[in-house]
């Protein structure tokens, strides 16, 4: 009597006849998240079964989606029933949505104020976004040159709809002109806004009776007038822990301004000067109290002159001692005796950051960041350094007096466990330079005795 045999496709389990939960867990593991919405839809079309589940799945369709809307012409059918499906499978959950404004034609450089009014207001994809306008969790748009964000005209189209953006948490957006009136508590969840003005305003835009500015957390802000439109703006922003503004140097009477505008719980803020601006650029930080930051980026990347006030920054930093990253784009509007000072009154500092030195990181930089036992040293608790420059590091000063800075701040575990010293200063953690390839043996030197320098050759 012959054995019966199991064909071997009834031994193995199809994926079809796991369960759901399984399924859908084996489905979010698979998607990746460049690739989601094309994975997704691929996922949907494998079966039957695998169909019934993904459309069943909410999660796996509220990723952040891109949506194109062009400034001429609609997208395609196909397009158009893509985008439906999506939001409709996405349904109950919220969405952040990520807009590709197209220019177009138009030049990238081209921000004046008729480019935010020359988005198609007619094209079917903005219906489909004002059926789902409860459920938008974030509106933003990509930082490229040749997109812009989000046009007031559009979003108060948006804001005056027949339903409110309850779910709205992120908001990028661009301004001209005018300004845009919202309906009392449209934005109830709002926390994180980004404001880009393309139209020079010199009195600078009426904002304060337009945003919910009490319950923002983050904000980035770019008004091409004086920075005290921005302080006014922060005034109003009690519970900021983030904040990114640019605007010009030109500076408008402070007599209406509180001496200090009080922001305790701000940690990260970024500065930027408007390119072709001029003048003095430490009135802004003479009027702010930020006693919890952290951060500090200063961006000067302009070729216009600046001038700077030691004592007015250093007293910023008597009253901000809690700084302990500093980061530079440039380092125009200072001297090196500039320079000296903000490090003289930067003893918490821990993170160092400069992009394109210039000659306030000079020799005399250098020979003081030299720690000599026995002799107190400037930031002591300096441990990541980068140090950035269209012709490399080295090269400014020469090696050996590199070599001896950073030596000078560095000592191996063996030396530490043997309590044969008790340093003074903090330890490299991580040195990041730009060197020229004829430096190449004396950095691989620093290397082989431990040193953590990571470098990039030109």
């Amino acid at each position: 009597m012959s054995a019966t045999v199991t064909p071997p496709t009834e031994l193995v389990s199809h994926i079809s006849g796991l369960p759901v939960e399984l399924l859908v867990e084996i489905f979010e593991l698979t998607i990746c998240e460049k690739t989601h919405i094309s994975d997704v839809f691929r996922i949907s079309h494998v079966c039957s079964v695998w169909r019934q589940v993904a459309h069943g799945t909410p999660q796996l369709w509220n990723q952040p989606l891109r949506v194109a809307v062009q400034s001429t012409g609609n997208p395609g059918p196909l397009y158009l029933e893509g985008l439906k499906t999506w939001l409709a499978h996405s349904e109950p959950f919220s969405i952040p949505l990520v807009f590709e404004l197209r220019q177009g034609t138009r030049g990238a450089q081209d921000w004046g104020p008729s480019a935010c009014k020359e988005w198609n207001p007619n094209s079917p994809v903005w219906d489909m976004i004002l059926e789902i306008a409860p459920r938008l969790r974030s509106l933003q748009s990509p930082a490229y040159k040749h997109h812009l964000p989000l046009s007031l005209p559009l979003f108060e189209r948006l804001a005056h709809s027949k339903t409110f953006l309850d779910s709205l948490e992120t908001l990028n957006v661009c301004a001209a002109e005018t300004d845009l009136v919202l309906p009392p508590s449209i934005l109830p969840r709002l926390r994180k806004l980004s404001i880009v003005y393309v139209h020079y305003c010199p009195q600078g835009p009426q904002l304060q009776a337009s945003w919910p500015w009490a319950q923002l957390n983050n904000l980035k802000l770019s008004v091409p007038g004086g920075f005290g439109v921005i302080l006014e703006i922060l005034s109003e922003c009690p519970n900021l822990t983030c904040a990114w503004v640019q605007a010009c140097t030109s500076w408008p009477n402070f007599s209406n301004i509180r001496k200090h505008i009080t922001l305790r719980h701000l940690r990260f803020l970024t500065f930027k000067v408007h390119e072709y601006s001029s003048g003095h650029v430490v009135p802004f930080f003479d009027h702010l109290f930020v006693p919890a930051l952290e951060y500090l980026l200063m961006d000067f990347d302009t070729p216009m002159i600046y001038l700077w006030s030691e004592t007015q920054f250093s007293a910023f930093q008597l009253r901000t001692s809690t700084i302990t990253h500093l980061d530079f784009r440039y380092l125009r509007p200072l001297s090196p005796q500039h320079f000296m000072a903000i490090l003289q009154h930067a003893q918490n500092l821990t993170h160092l950051k400069i992009s394109h030195l210039s000659k306030a990181f000079d020799r005399s930089i250098i020979n003081a960041l030299i720690h000599t036992y026995g002799v107190p040293s400037i930031v002591p608790r300096l441990h990541h350094l980068t140090l950035h420059g269209n012709s490399g590091v080295p090269c400014h000063f020469g090696t050996k007096l590199w070599a001896n800075m950073l030596m000078s701040r560095w000592w191996t575990d063996e030396q530490v466990a043997s309590n044969t010293l008790s340093p003074a200063v903090a330890r490299w953690t991580h040195v990041d330079l730009k060197c020229s390839e004829r430096h190449k043996p004396a950095i691989e030197a620093l290397q082989c005795a431990g040193l953590p320098v990571h470098c990039r050759y030109y």
